[in-house]
């Protein structure tokens, strides 16, 4: 704590410097016009080194930011046939306006296109049509090959390797955390620009007292998509079996109303449901706590649409409209059913101590029923000096999920999983020149009750004699969950930015388990052994102290102290459990320490350090049957956490080139006094906690680098990983250490060779090591690679064919071949405004993937059947 203290009085007593502010309107000397994407730069005296650059905007105005020290600097504005201007000024904030002529260039041809990438103030303008051709069908598309920008496959959009924090259709916020509806939706031909708003704080109030390092997107329209209705429409049919994709997409957007409506179904194995996933969670709410599982494989690491078995329907209904005096109501309805399907054979390996493992032979089936609704309407200002936001949420869940498992007798599983829930959150800013009030309130309620059926009764030991009347176990979990987050924050800016807040939460859950046998229209419950009747109450006060300055040349620091007192209060209700009430104290430092080397050059260092304990489900001392393999129980003695963290992120951006690159690296050291055992009696398998101190250690580090390559029409971006972790296990009751390495490289390559053919190809390599050190198992390294290629070959206007290849190699497969091929091939054609496809997929018919995966506990070796060859017609047309 003296050490904290200390550092933080010797970086506050630095000498202090302010960011000086320089910004201007540029004119045409003879129309008197404003002059729109003219480049202004500062730079050092006599000097080619540039500080800062900007764009004008359409209005000819520019800001730019410099937060170096020199006594003067020099700003200078250029462009495409405008004659340099320069103007030698001091280094203060003030405004700096410019008239420049036109300068003109001998030259025998030119055609003037719009630049791909342009930045203005933390702004940058990505050129949706420069980055488009014929094969892109959404957004996501196009999103896929800007330098700097990432899509995962789960939708979720990175910028410089960080998520973004927020995503905008015209300045709106109308879809929230869902995003994914618009980049999956959204045709680019009706998009003009993608902007990067970096360093994006969503509150404008907040602007000068919380700093942000997310970028956040927006979308910027063309003329001819507002204002106006939209509707278009899919109906497709294909086999075998019999597959159905059929789509009906409505919008509509202008000034002051937004809407955006979807209703999809597909069974041919393409996840619409995670159109609807959310992509970031900015604000609290009561997590789900699934405490039981029917058991089922890990997913293989080919195409979803390879394995997943699917009956998938997903409606969703948006709409903003901005009512007087800067305020915004909204509305979000979503809905989501589907009937997965997976069918697979496993082999499992769980380590042993020294050379002995214990194997499992299974073949697994399950089907699950997925209902999902969740609604929500969130009132809302955002101005400079002002911001109210008022969110009601309301969700609900409908799961079942059924399994069978064969290993030589047959095992059935039948789970039921309901889930309702309700939140409130309001949010409150007001700010003047110099102080700043906010508060804000979050409480929700969740009451999730889940059942397990496994037939047939496989603990006997836990039900003497009595089991053999019985047919099945029946394992209920009932979880009510209430959550509340305040807190008051006072902010006061200037060369020092301080803010002071006062938080409470409250955590109150009702955990109840039981487990017994049913069978013949009978139940018989089991001993207090099998059943928790838990009350956790978990009250946290914190006060919280931070300051942010500029401490030299580009560097600002920004000093976090939050000081948390936790009091917890258990109480088991069953017979023989005991109260339990503890006190915390904790003080979670945190540093970061973010300087501008150039332009071009950003570097962040972080430091923090957080302290917490165990919640709820390391709490309750009952058995609980989680899966028909897994009986679990804790010790009742709540675990504490000290976690160290260093990371540090180094970026790159240069929109003139299109190169952007970003470095990111993490070492977390993390200290806990319990461990968990695992004892295994043939395929079951029972969990319990030990008090033994362990630390662990983990390092990660990655590279990605994406460059657009304008003059032969190609992109390209590259990836590399490294990740590394320490730790001990308990195998039957010797603790091992346990380390394992990975190592990752990849990259997409696209281009357009000529007007007739266009190339993508995509490779993902890794290597990856485990070892026990105790154990003598020797477990080889495994190295997987995955490769794509699509060729697309446009023989006239309006009709596209495409051929693509992907191969998977994996050098831990010891029975069958190592390498996996799948073939595709699809045909479209645009009649006037409808477009006809025609899809066939998995050419060569593969039926079955096998894959090895290595972790701390075993090795699990999968062969899944995936979806035979099928040919699926679709045609898409305009409503309106």
């Amino acid at each position: 704590m003296k050490y904290y203290i200390f550092l933080y009085i010797l970086l506050i007593s630095q000498p202090l410097f302010s960011q000086t502010v320089i910004k201007g309107f540029i004119t045409e000397q003879k129309t008197k016009m404003p002059v729109e994407a003219a480049t202004v730069c500062l730079s050092m005296l006599k000097s080619n080194r540039i500080l800062a650059y900007t764009q004008t905007d359409e209005k000819g105005e520019y800001q730019i930011v410099y937060k170096g020290k020199q006594d003067s600097i020099t700003l200078a504005v250029t462009g495409f046939n405008l004659k340099k201007v320069a103007k030698n000024i001091a280094n203060k904030s003030q405004i700096v306006d410019f008239m420049v002529g036109n300068e003109m260039i001998s030259i025998k041809e030119v055609i003037v296109v719009a630049p791909k990438i342009n930045e203005s103030g933390d702004t940058l303008n990505y050129n949706v049509e420069r980055f488009t051709d014929e094969t892109d069908r959404t957004l996501k598309d196009v999103l896929q090959k800007m330098p700097g920008i990432q899509v995962l496959e789960n939708g979720m959009i990175l910028y410089q390797n960080n998520p973004i924090n927020r995503f905008y259709i015209e300045d709106m916020d109308m879809l929230k955390d869902r995003y994914g509806i618009a980049t999956n939706n959204l045709n680019p031909d009706d998009v003009a620009t993608v902007q990067v708003l970096q360093r994006h704080q969503p509150v404008r109030a907040l602007k000068d007292y919380e700093s942000s390092s997310e970028a956040a997107i927006n979308l910027k329209l063309k003329k001819s998509s507002k204002g106006i209705l939209m509707a278009t429409a899919q109906l497709g049919v294909g086999a075998s079996p019999l597959l159905l994709s059929n789509e009906l997409l409505g919008m509509y957007f202008s000034k002051k109303m937004q809407d955006l409506s979807v209703y999809k179904g597909d069974n041919s194995g393409r996840d619409i449901t995670g159109e609807l996933n959310s992509l970031y969670n900015p604000e609290p709410e009561v997590q789900d706590l699934d405490w039981l599982s029917v058991l089922k494989p890990r997913l293989p690491a080919v195409s979803q649409q390879r394995y997943l078995f699917n009956d998938a329907h997903i409606g969703t209904v948006n709409h903003l409209h901005a009512l007087k005096k800067h305020y915004t109501l909204s509305t979000n309805i979503h809905y989501a059913y589907d009937e997965p399907k997976r069918e697979s054979n496993v082999v499992t390996d769980y380590y042993l101590p020294g050379d002995s493992s214990l194997t499992i032979q299974e073949s697994n089936f399950s089907n699950m029923y997925q209902n999902r609704m969740d609604a929500e309407i969130e009132l809302k200002a955002n101005t400079d000096n002002f911001y109210l936001k008022n969110r009601i949420r309301a969700e609900g869940h409908w799961d079942k999920e059924n399994g069978r498992v064969f290993t030589g007798d047959s095992i059935r599983q039948h789970l039921d999983n309901p889930v309702y829930g309700i939140s409130n959150q309001f949010e409150w800013v007001k700010t003047n020149e110099r102080n700043m009030l906010k508060i804000t309130s979050f409480a929700g309620y969740k009451d999730m009750s889940q059942t397990l059926d496994v037939l047939p009764v496989l603990y006997e030991n836990l039900f003497p004699s009595a089991s053999l009347a019985m047919d099945g176990m029946r394992q209920n979990a009932m979880m009510k969950d209430f959550t509340t987050a305040n807190t008051f924050t006072y902010g006061r800016k200037g060369k020092v930015t301080q803010n002071y807040s006062l938080d409470f939460n409250a955590h109150i859950q009702h955990f109840q388990s039981n487990l017994f046998l049913k069978g013949n229209g009978m139940e018989m419950v089991g001993g207090d052994s099998l059943s928790n009747n838990l009350k956790r109450e978990h009250y946290e006060w914190k006060l919280n102290v931070s300051h942010s300055f500029a401490l030299r040349d580009n560097i600002n620091v920004h000093l976090f102290c939050p000081v948390r007192y936790l009091l917890v209060r258990e109480h088991d209700k069953t017979i023989g459990r005991k109260r339990n009430t503890s006190h915390y104290l904790f003080v979670d430092p945190f540093l970061v320490l973010e300087q501008l080397v150039s332009a071009y050059l950003s570097s962040s260092l972080n430091y923090s350090f957080t302290q917490d304990i165990s919640g709820i489900g390391n709490a309750y001392t009952g058995n609980v049957m989680t899966s028909y393999r897994n009986l679990m129980r804790n010790d009742g003695e709540r675990d504490r956490y000290k976690i160290h963290t260093l990371w540090w992120i180094l970026g790159y951006k240069s929109p003139f080139s299109s190169l952007f690159a970003s470095l990111t690296t993490f070492y977390i050291h993390t200290r806990v006094r319990l461990l968990s055992e695992y004892l295994y009696e043939g395929i079951l398998a029972q969990k319990s906690t030990l008090h033994i101190p362990n630390n662990s250690q983990s390092l990660s580090s990655n590279l990605v680098v994406g460059k657009d390559l304008g003059a032969i029409n190609s992109s390209f971006s590259l990836n590399a990983d490294y990740h590394y972790n320490r730790s001990l296990q308990i195998l039957q009751g010797e603790i091992s250490g346990y380390k394992s390495h990975r190592v990752s490289v990849g990259g997409k390559f696209h281009t357009k060779i000529n007007q007739h053919f266009i190339l993508d190809y995509k490779i993902q390599g890794s290597w990856n090591k485990s070892l026990f050190q105790e154990s003598k198992l020797n477990i080889n390294p495994v190295w997987l690679l995955s490769q794509r290629l699509l060729f697309s070959w446009l023989p006239i206007k309006k009709l596209i064919a495409g051929i693509s290849c992907e191969h998977f190699y994996n050098d831990a497969i010891h029975s069958g071949s190592r390498n996996m091929w799948f073939a595709d091939m699809n045909i479209s054609y645009m009649l006037k405004k409808v477009e006809f496809r025609l899809d066939y997929t998995n050419l060569f018919n593969t039926r079955r993937y096998v894959s090895t995966v290595f972790n701390e506990t075993g090795r699990y070796y999968t062969e899944y059947d995936l979806r035979p060859g099928e040919i699926l017609l679709r045609v898409r047309f305009k409503l309106l």
